[in-house]
């Protein structure tokens, strides 16, 4: 079994069994292949279309990879997809403020804008907040302040070897999908808007999977 194979595999959009699909995302992701493999085979898995058994293996291999948070059991994250290409305000960290403000611990995972103007680490690094404060600050702060920021750079290593690609690309890739699946400190409870409708199921499926205890998943009319 070689990633050429795998690749034809992807061409005839034919169905990749799960130690192919773990094989195909751990070479993506220790970058044991090219940028232009890599960029071939997210093409083509956008093209193919999203489906669960691809989003959940993925979300298995980072999450095994991730630096861990710890942080009260009920806390909950608002990260949501993002690549709705709508150039909104950034409305999954003003839910996550407001939530704080009541009472809610909040781990709100995020990064730098990929695809729109501005992302969770780009508004929250205006307001004041320091973006890279280390964790076992942030793991005292959320029970005192109810809100820490997650900066994705820092606790996903493995994600540098596809950050490249991702914004050369011009369309979502299925690491979109990831970034509400990987939170580093795993959290079981969570607010996730979504760029696709026809992805709802499928990614409620996932949350399942991965032992969640309560979420919402949603997509507006509007495609936010």
């Amino acid at each position: 079994m070689n990633i050429k194979n795998l690749i034809a595999k992807l061409i005839h959009n034919e169905d990749l069994s799960d130690s192919e699909l773990n094989l195909l995302f751990n070479k993506i992701i220790n970058a044991e292949i090219n940028e232009n493999l890599i960029s071939a085979i997210l093409t083509l898995i956008t093209r193919n279309g999203f489906n669960y058994k691809y989003i959940l293996i993925a979300a298995k291999i980072l999450r095994r990879k991730l630096i861990k948070v710890k942080v009260p059991k009920n806390s909950i994250d608002t990260c949501g997809t993002g690549g709705d290409g709508k150039h909104t305000l950034n409305i999954s960290t003003a839910a996550a403020i407001v939530l704080a403000g009541l009472g809610v611990n909040v781990a709100k995972h995020g990064n730098r804008s990929i695809t729109s103007k501005c992302g969770s680490a780009d508004v929250l690094e205006k307001l004041g907040i320091n973006i890279l404060e280390n964790k076992k600050n942030l793991e005292k702060k959320i029970k005192k302040e109810n809100f820490i920021f997650l900066f994705a750079p820092h606790y996903h290593l493995a994600m540098k070897n596809v950050s490249t690609v991702r914004k050369n690309l011009p369309f979502k890739t299925i690491f979109n999908l990831l970034g509400p699946l990987i939170n580093p400190a795993l959290v079981k409870r969570q607010i996730i808007g979504i760029f696709d409708k026809k992805l709802l199921i499928p990614y409620i499926n996932v949350l399942k999977s991965l032992g969640h205890k309560k979420a919402w998943v949603f997509h507006s009319n509007e495609g936010l």
